[in-house]
């Protein structure tokens, strides 16, 4: 995958910031989600995933990361509470909104 990401250095304010681990999945979550609109192919069923979202269940979140599936629920929820994201439980899946998607990969320089 080939691109760009822009951190605004306000995010050295921000409580994510401060801890290191959460910083590293935020990242990779903003660099996971879709940069343009998009469907995936869950079981036999496409699932829209619009420009800002991602499609990928808990369990595969935290193989990702090497953690279980009950802690990635609690980031995205304390995420959410936040107003960094939104996520829909789905049938095999989570999507992923990321809120003010284009904050972070918007077409301005």
């Amino acid at each position: 995958m080939i691109g760009w990401l822009k951190i605004d250095r306000a995010i050295k304010e921000h409580w994510i910031w401060k801890d290191p681990v959460k910083f590293q999945w935020w990242i990779d979550m903003l660099i996971t989600a879709n940069f343009k609109d998009g469907k995936s192919n869950i079981g036999n069923s496409l699932i829209e995933c619009k420009r800002g979202q991602s499609i990928m269940s808990l369990k595969e979140w935290g193989k990702r990361w090497k953690v279980d599936k009950n802690k990635v629920r609690n980031f995205f929820v304390l995420l959410e509470k936040d107003g960094m994201i939104l996520h829909e439980n789905m049938l095999k899946t989570t999507r992923i909104t990321i809120c003010n998607y284009d904050s972070y990969q918007g077409q301005e320089n």
